[in-house]
């Protein structure tokens, strides 16, 4: 319960991944999450579908799980755990790319969270020719700013 905390003081326990097939590593993920208890975790590569439910990714009584799978394709996809302590709203974001958006509601303050992932493929990189830039899916959406800003 979040009541009461003050929004100018408060902190989040936040980690980020990636996972590359979140399937097989289901266990460490539980392990993680039992044993560093974060408030939020954000993982990309999750390489998941439907046939994998919110509860076997994590415990649905104590998380909000909102993902997005990679559509038409192997691979990628983005996964978002948040504390049920928090008061969340999930923001829509376009079906074509692997956008998590959602803001953490608390006193008068408003936090917004955004987990983005592109591939080098994505993106029209090279693996291994450096960092690549954002694709042109993924730089649209976040240049909307009356949309996530």
């Amino acid at each position: 319960d979040m009541s009461g905390v003050n929004a100018t003081h408060w902190h989040a326990r936040c980690s980020i991944f990636n996972a590359q097939s979140l399937r097989g590593k289901l266990d460490d993920l539980k392990f993680f999450i039992d044993s560093k208890k974060p408030d939020i975790l954000f993982v990309t590569e999750t390489w998941l579908n439907k046939t994998v439910s919110d509860a076997m990714i994590a415990p649905t009584n104590k998380y909000y799980v909102s993902r997005k799978e990679r559509q038409n394709k192997r691979g990628g996809g983005v996964c978002a755990l948040i504390s049920r302590q928090f008061t969340v709203n999930l923001l829509e974001t376009a079906d074509d790319v692997e956008i998590l958006a959602f803001d953490i509601l608390l006193d008068a303050f408003n936090y917004r969270c955004i987990l983005c992932y592109t591939g080098a493929a994505l993106a029209g990189g090279v693996r291994g020719s450096g960092p690549p830039s954002l694709g042109q899916g993924h730089s649209r959406v976040l240049c909307k700013s009356d949309e996530f800003f």
